[in-house]
Order: structure tokens, then sequence, then C-alpha cells
């Protein structure tokens, strides 16, 4: 069995269910998403883990999704910075073996570290934002709420929140977790380190100037010049408007060794054509990658993913899927979602035929071009998928169970049942249970299937 690297940019997700293995070869996967739930599998995702959310402790699940990859997590080390498990939404950096197809594997270590963690400053639900730091941080479809929040609508200005998402090149993070802590702690931001200035060791990331102490950067092996444009995570103390004596350091870094897979799904941040584009800042050639969505939205500031094998200095992208278009310049909104989920509706009337939008039930129409809430109102994007597979436990009715310690809702009028009914519903009954939207922990269901 080679030995190779995986890359998943993405939100972390937790897969509920067993993972087959298969002949493959290490992988270094960097997800975000969320921990717990994830696209496809138990989450949905995005860095490491997929759109994540919570599925509840690691321990509680015998395998995690990372950019469609299934790793089997029992022998896992976890190394997590800001929480004590891995939930959906959650960003990550899993390594493991991957199998030949990039569809199994086994997860030997996976890393996770707050993306944003501060008091709100502003917050405008309207237009599916909140600042930070004075650092915008965008709300999209895919965006898990925890911790008492079920959208923007529940935030007020100077409450402590802890955030994981991606960082573009812009002073932006496009946010897979919020969440409300008790207190804000080390402040914590992550974004492109821009504005070097190595005489008064200061760096600009997103709203904030960042003092930096160079010898914590030389005891990590980075040279305070390589850090210009590149995306990073700094911890420090606030004063005023600066974070000082910060530790800074790469987001979720990863070694690159020709021959090896790669998986990465995270923000666009430089295009030039499908044979040049940028990754989270890891050079990409698709161009002849089978690409699932309308590669004409494949921009600057689109959400990725991407997977296949490092050559050289670039990653040959064998498959890329776009899971969320560009936000728009003047709101920040994706595509036509006009808030993503946030307060009274996400996508107004583009999303679904009949004008429901994202906010409310979480699909679109039936007839609407944005099939279940899955992406734009355009339908550019791909459709969104929560996943969660293993056995019912804690069942208090269809409403309110949960699957290997993820709660899940499956008392909608909506929701459909295949193989059984809701009167099917029992402790101890395997089902998969997908849906489109995580709220405030909770996975609402719109399809279970009993096993």
């Amino acid at each position: 069995m080679k030995r190779r690297t995986l890359i998943v940019a993405v939100p972390a997700a937790v897969a509920v269910a067993s993972c087959g293995g298969g002949g493959g070869g290490d992988v270094a996967s960097v997800g975000s998403g969320g921990t717990g739930i994830s696209g496809e599998g138990v989450g949905s995702g995005g860095t490491g883990i997929f759109a994540s959310s919570a599925v509840g402790s690691i321990s509680g699940f015998s395998s995690v999704i990372v950019n469609g990859v299934r790793f089997e997590t029992g022998q896992a080390t976890l190394n997590l910075s800001d929480a004590d498990t891995l939930k959906l939404g959650m960003t990550v950096h899993v390594r493991g073996v991957v199998s030949e197809d990039l569809q199994t594997g086994n997860a030997s270590t996976i890393v996770s570290a707050a993306d944003v963690r501060g008091p709100v400053d502003w917050v405008d639900p309207a237009q599916g934002y909140v600042k930070v730091w004075s650092t915008p941080i965008y709300i999209d479809a895919w965006t898990v709420f925890a911790n008492g929040l079920t959208s923007l609508n529940d935030l007020q200005q100077g409450e402590p929140v802890q955030i994981y998402g991606l960082p573009g090149t812009g002073p932006g993070v496009r946010a897979t977790r919020i969440e409300r802590v008790a207190a804000v702690g080390t402040p914590v931001l992550s974004g492109t380190a821009q504005a070097v200035d190595l005489a008064s060791s200061t760096l600009q990331v997103g709203g904030l100037r960042i003092g930096f102490i160079p010898a914590l950067l030389q005891a990590l092996g980075i040279s305070p010049e390589s850090l210009e444009g590149q995306p990073v995570r700094v911890r420090g103390t606030q004063s005023g408007s600066l974070l000082t004596g910060a530790v800074v350091e790469p987001w979720y870094p990863v070694t690159k060794v020709d021959g090896e897979r790669l998986a990465v799904e995270g923000l666009v941040t430089r295009f030039t054509s499908l044979a040049s584009l940028q990754v989270d800042g890891v050079p990409v050639d698709a161009s002849r990658a089978r690409v699932s969505g309308r590669a004409s939205s494949i921009v600057v500031g689109a959400r990725l993913e991407v997977a296949g094998t490092w050559n050289g200095s670039v990653l040959v992208a064998s498959r890329i899927k776009l899971r969320e278009v560009a936000p728009d310049p003047d709101t920040g909104n994706g595509g036509s979602d006009g808030g993503n989920g946030n307060g009274g509706g996400n996508g107004g009337s583009g999303n679904g035929g009949n004008g429901s939008g994202n906010g409310g039930s979480g699909n679109g129409g039936s007839g609407g071009s944005g099939g279940d809430g899955g992406g734009s109102g355009s339908g550019d994007a791909d459709e969104i998928d929560y996943i969660a597979r293993g056995n019912i436990g804690a069942l208090r009715s269809a409403s309110d169970f949960k699957i290997q310690g993820q709660d899940i809702n499956a008392g909608g009028a909506d929701v459909v049942f295949v193989k059984g009914t809701a009167a099917d519903l029992r402790n101890g009954r395997r089902v998969l249970v997908t849906g489109s939207r995580v709220e405030n922990d909770v996975l609402i269901a719109r399809r279970v299937e009993f096993l």
C-alpha cells in the first residue's frame, strides 16, 4: 500500500457509518465544515471534516467524511484546540490512508482549531454577515448554527462567538460553523496575511493589525517574509485595534509530495481558467477534471471541492465540485440566495419555484432550480446534503432522536420515509438520514431511509 497525502479544505463532518477499507495511501485532509454530520456522510463539507456540524463526541462515530472520502476514525488521534469533541461545521485537517478511488480511508490524526473567536461588532441578518474583529464573516447555505443559534437574528452586538470557516483572498471569512461561547478567551482570527512589515513585526489579517513574535515563527520553521499572501490563523492579546504578542501559524498547512492524492475544499483564491486556479492557495489544474456544477460559476470566491493527485507544483484534479457560488460583492450573499438561511428566509424568490426560499423549511420549492436548497438560486452549485447513518438512540419522538450523538429532527410534514414510516422509528433501528440544514446543532431531516 503506497502512502499518499490527501488534503481537504472543507467543513468537518462526521459519518456515523463504518467505513470500508481498500488499498490506497496516506492522506492529509484539511477540512472545514464541521465535525459530526457531513455532506454525503454524517456531516457536510468543507475542510477536514465536511460541513459540518455537531454529531457529538468523535468517539461515538465510526467514520468521518471529508470531501466525499469516508474515513474510519476508530484508531485516530484527535488534536482539538478549541473544542472537546468534533462537531458539524468545524474545520479540520485529517491524515490517514485513502483508497485508490478516493472513496474510503482510515484516519490516523484529526486536527481542528477555531478560525475566529471574539465579540460581535455588528450583525446584519438581511445581508447575511456578521463582523468580528472588524472582519466580515459571511454566512451561506452550508453554515451550521450551534449553541442556541438558529440564524443570525439570534446574535447581539458584543456577544462572544466562536467561528469555523474558510479564509479567502479578501478581508472576510466564509463561516462553516458559528456558535455562542461563554467568554472570548484568547482572541482568534484567520485570513490572508497582508502588509507584512518586518521592521515593526506586524501584519494585517482581515480588519485587524497583528503584532507577531518573530522568534515564534522561526521556532515553527517559518520565515516572516513567506507569510505575505498566505492563509494564516493568529492568536493574541487585544490592545485596541491591535492583537499583540500574536502566535501566527499557517492555516492547516500540508506537505505536498509528488504522486500523493490531495482533496481540497475551500474558496477559489485565484482564477485564470480551469487549467490555472488556486483553492485556499493550493495551485490546481482542473482542465481535465469532471466538473459537477456550472463551470462558468467557478470564479474567485466560489467554494469548491477538488480531488486529484499532486504533480510537481500543482494539484492535477480528477474531479471538481461547485459547493457554493461566490458572494455578491455588494452584499456578501452567495448567488441569489439573499441571506442564506438567516432570519426570514434564504433565497427570496430565486431558490425555490414557489419562492419559499431556504430559510423557511430549508428546501426550495419543488419546481425551483435550486432543488433541495443545495446551492444558488440559479442551480449552479451542488445540492447541500448533511447525512447521518447509524442506529437510532435516545428516541423521544420523530422530532427528537440521535444517531451516534447527533440530534435529529425528522418530524417535519415534508419528510420522506423510505422502506418504512415515522411509526417504525425506534431505538436500535439503523437508518440513513439526509437533511439540508442544521439549526442549534440539530440536523433537520428531509429524508429517512431504513437500512
